[in-house]
């Protein structure tokens, strides 16, 4: 659709990449409050929107690599295949084994500092591979989350998190952010809205179906899927930081997953009311 508005190749791709992605956060807290976490749509939306992260991530990474014209593709693909080698190598032996290595130290939270040290490395050797450091960051927290250290990390990570990272985050992505001009863009902005919760929305919906759920239920699955959210703000700020998007394209995309993000709880809600 964006090629039909005359965006370039890169562009048109890099918007496909940030409707890719799914944000269960707010989610989850809807799925909390009906009590329907446990059941079998809860556990395929959460399924489905990890999955979509992942090769959302993968994706970025791939598509980041590939912009920049000083770097032999080739040799670039053959490093980042090694490197997601690695991190397979990390999730399945190494990080497991340093958690128990941690047991024979003797500090305060030794874990969590572990757990972030295990993150900060990760993403320094995504971003030194020419990969996004979200990819190493991300590998990390699912590595971390496969030990037995999950519960205890997420914890005081959570607490650190709210006081500094994410406040940091939110920080970093108002500051590019601008309404000067948006509303000679509001149609593009509502319109880009409406793609971004379809785009999911029916998929979902029809995939449920034609695995025999009912209409609420598959309802229920689509409408899951359409929130974006943390992840998806990421991915425009890495696609306004390697200079694929301009600042004007950047705030009207901060826009739609705002929109988008406050709309899928009333999809959710309305489909949890009819059932």
């Amino acid at each position: 659709m964006t090629r039909a508005w005359g965006y370039e190749v890169n562009t048109a791709v890099f918007y496909g990449l940030v409707f890719a992605a799914t944000s269960i956060s707010i989610t989850v807290e809807v799925l909390s409050e009906y009590n329907r976490m446990k059941t079998k749509t809860g556990a395929i939306i959460i399924g489905a929107a990890v999955v979509d992260d992942i090769l959302a991530v993968i994706l970025l990474s791939v598509f980041v690599g590939s912009t920049g014209a000083s770097v032999n593709l080739l040799s670039q693909s053959l490093i980042q295949i090694a490197f997601f080698i690695f991190l397979v190598i990390c999730m399945k032996f190494l990080i497991p084994l340093l958690f128990r290595w941690s047991k024979q130290l003797d500090f305060l939270e030794k874990e969590t500092l572990l757990a972030l040290l295990i993150c900060f490395s990760l993403s320094l050797l995504a971003d030194a591979v020419g990969i996004s450091t979200i990819i190493g960051a991300f590998f990390a927290g699912l590595a971390i989350g496969l030990t037995s250290y999950l519960k205890k990390v997420e914890t005081h990570i959570a607490t650190l998190s709210y006081t500094f990272f994410i406040p940091i985050f939110f920080t970093s992505i108002a500051l590019p952010f601008h309404l000067d001009g948006m509303l000679s863009h509001t149609a593009t902005i509502l319109l880009l809205t409406a793609m971004a919760v379809l785009t999911k929305l029916l998929p979902g919906y029809l995939v449920g179906r034609g695995y025999q759920f009912g209409k609420l239920d598959s309802l229920t699955i689509g409408g899951g899927m359409v929130s974006r959210g943390e992840m998806t703000l990421i991915i425009v700020q890495i696609g306004l930081t390697e200079k694929i998007i301009s600042a004007t394209t950047y705030s009207e995309l901060v826009i739609v997953v705002i929109l988008s993000t406050f709309i899928a709880p009333f999809i959710l809600k309305y489909s949890f009311r009819e059932s």
